[in-house]
């Protein structure tokens, strides 16, 4: 992967935050599960690799709106959760659905947690957000009590390619040039997180699920676009969304009308421990 100069990464930065202000990108985007389609042969879930007892202390770290602390209170009812997260809106929303849950308002690269502070530390589908993945994971390792362990969840590098491929024509007709990278890519995958985790823990282990959706109309696959306005406008530089929108709607419209779109999520969890 290409060093990203420090000019973009400051606009990756501020595009990460603005996106994350609210949960109402996250929702938005959340909202595509709704079309998942059952599965035909078993699939691992995320809480299936939880290995926490039920009276310890698991963070989760960026919680966002506490998608994943009701499966960790469930886990550990005796326990305790601590959602962190760097968004105060992100933190409003988690105490609405949570309010018993410690929150604690934080950049996950500088955790203000003491050493030996949890027995356990989730990170779902959050590391790729952070740039120092060394400094991130090397602060999970001090705050965590000996024989305790990290889960990190992460998607593929491969997205959805009729979807990628439709937004991708719809730029360069509103932009009139070529587009090759219209959104910052993973930088924690399916494909390198084992690598990642192991410059810091000793043992890594991975679990792979794979889950597939057919989508009838256009109203999600816009809801998943406008959320990543941001970060698509920050890789671009400023351009005319509307325009762009109105020309993506047209042509997922035409795709759609002869079929659905169908399409597959390959998600990784990752479980990783001093041996």
């Amino acid at each position: 992967m290409q060093p990203v100069p420090p000019d973009a990464r400051r606009q990756r930065r501020a595009a990460q935050l603005a996106n994350y202000r609210t949960d109402e990108n996250l929702r938005r985007r959340a909202s595509l599960f709704e079309y998942a389609l059952p599965s035909t042969s078993p699939q691992p879930m995320l809480w299936d690799v939880f290995p926490w007892s039920e009276d310890q202390t698991v963070l989760d770290l960026g919680c966002g709106n506490g998608m994943w602390v009701g499966a960790l209170t469930g886990r550990v009812p005796h326990g305790t959760v601590v959602g962190l997260d760097i968004s105060t809106g992100m933190l409003s929303a988690l105490g609405e659905r949570h309010p018993s849950v410690p929150r604690v308002c934080a950049d996950g690269q500088v955790l203000p947690l003491r050493d030996d502070a949890v027995d356990g530390v989730l990170a779902a589908w959050m590391l790729y957000h952070l740039p120092d993945k060394r400094a991130v994971l090397e602060e999970i390792r001090r705050v965590m009590r000996a024989g305790g362990c990290l889960i990190a969840a992460t998607n593929s590098e491969v997205g959805v390619p009729q979807l990628d491929d439709a937004i991708r024509r719809s730029l360069e007709a509103t932009l009139g040039r070529t587009v090759q990278q219209w959104i910052e890519p993973l930088d924690f995958t399916l494909e390198n997180g084992a690598h990642i985790l192991r410059q810091v823990f000793e043992s890594v282990d991975r679990t792979v699920s794979e889950t597939h959706f057919e989508v009838p109309h256009v109203g999600p696959l816009l809801a998943y676009v406008d959320s990543i306005r941001d970060p698509m406008e920050a890789e671009l530089g400023g351009f005319e969304f509307q325009k762009f929108r109105a020309d993506l709607e047209r042509r997922l419209e035409t795709t759609l009308r002869h079929r659905p779109l169908r399409f597959a999520r390959r998600t990784a969890f990752f479980v990783a421990h001093d041996a």
